[in-house]
């Protein structure tokens, strides 16, 4: 078979106002967004070893998640989170590890250098800032906060803290405590599975030194 490109593209690359970039997908044809792809990546390299957004809100019927999410990492586009699309969509990306990014209340977005919020993030919700994130409360089993910058967590880390989402590792994570499922800084990762560094009861905080995660007594 072959796949030729029409006024329409199957894939549309926008950015958000917070600065992170979207990627729209217009077609469950997987072939055809790996050749749309390629053609628009010949244009610019803006994308390349970008964290992006999925946008699905133009699709109407499923598509295959790992296969586009296989197709991104070959490009060195990285997929963190999705927004719109049906629930059965969504469901498809969920079970491939990329949740949908919710609206999440009791969190206060003001003209100020960073994004505070006063309550704890329960299970389920995400959160995403170019800011630094302040949280007062815990972060539940199940949540995800990230962040272009560092993040600085005035509870207990349980869940998933993302920090330099788009490539700086200088960013720092601090936590009162943490039985953390995963924390991250830039692209590199430690679970709860590979290592009980990130499981501790007093004040800490996560660095990068020598290309590796690291935890620090404070």
């Amino acid at each position: 078979m072959t796949l030729t490109l029409n006024s329409a593209p199957s894939v549309l690359f926008k950015s958000r106002s917070i600065s992170i970039p979207t990627l729209n997908i217009y077609s469950d044809n997987i072939d055809l967004i790996k050749l749309s792809f390629k053609e628009q990546l010949k244009q610019t390299t803006l994308f390349k070893n970008a964290s992006v957004i999925l946008d699905l809100s133009n699709l109407e019927t499923p598509i295959d998640a790992l296969k586009l999410i296989n197709i991104c990492h070959e490009q060195s586009i990285y997929p963190i989170a999705t927004q719109g699309g049906n629930q059965l969509i969504t469901d498809q990306f969920k079970k491939a590890g990329i949740r949908k990014l919710s609206d999440v209340n009791d969190v206060k977005d003001t003209q100020t250098s960073e994004l505070v919020i006063t309550k704890t993030v329960r299970s389920g919700q995400e959160i995403y800032s170019e800011k630094p994130i302040v949280i007062l409360g815990d972060v539940s089993a199940a949540a995800e906060v990230a962040s272009n910058a560092s993040i600085h967590i005035y509870g207990e880390l349980r869940g998933k803290a993302m920090a330099g989402v788009r490539g700086d590792t200088s960013a720092h994570i601090f936590a009162s405590s943490s039985q953390a499922e995963l924390v991250a800084i830039g692209k590199q990762f430690i679970s709860a599975e590979q290592s009980n560094i990130i499981n501790f009861k007093t004040p800490s905080r996560f660095t990068i030194m020598d290309k590796k995660i690291k935890a620090f007594n404070l």
